[in-house]
């Protein structure tokens, strides 16, 4: 099972996970990286189907660029929270992804930082500690 949990303080963001890749009961890999940079200031961590996870982070993270670059500016930490919501809302009626996510990232414009819990039915909600997994029990 995945253990990922998060909390916020005063301009500080803490992201914990496992490294372990298991499918029942067998342990597959014990290296798995469970969070993906979005960019300098945020951070994704994903527990569900390893490709799903890939996947999702990566199509994230790339549109995320593309959105630097088209407009000149980068998404706030709410705004890529609603991006990533918006496309697993989406994809709920096509194909869905089962990931489950905690978003992090730091606002230097209003200097703070959020942290956003998101499950694969896209519900989102900003929280100041969050956990998936079995990691999910201690928050």
């Amino acid at each position: 099972m995945d253990v990922l949990f998060a909390f916020v303080g005063d301009k500080f963001a803490v992201v914990v996970t496992d490294t372990t890749s298991v499918q029942q009961i067998i342990i597959q890999k014990d290296d798995m990286e469970k969070t993906m940079d979005l960019d300098s200031h945020k951070l994704m961590a994903l527990s569900g189907p390893k490709g799903d996870c890939t996947y999702f982070s990566e199509y994230i993270q790339a549109n995320m660029k593309l959105y630097e670059l088209k407009n000149g500016c980068k998404l706030s930490t709410h705004a890529a929270a609603s991006f990533t919501r918006t496309n697993l809302a989406e994809s709920l009626r096509k194909g869905p992804y089962q990931v489950n996510i905690l978003l992090a990232g730091y606002d230097a414009d209003v200097d703070e930082c959020s942290l956003y819990f998101m499950d694969y039915m896209a519900s989102m909600q900003k929280v100041n500690s969050g956990g998936h997994g079995d990691g999910g029990m201690f928050c």
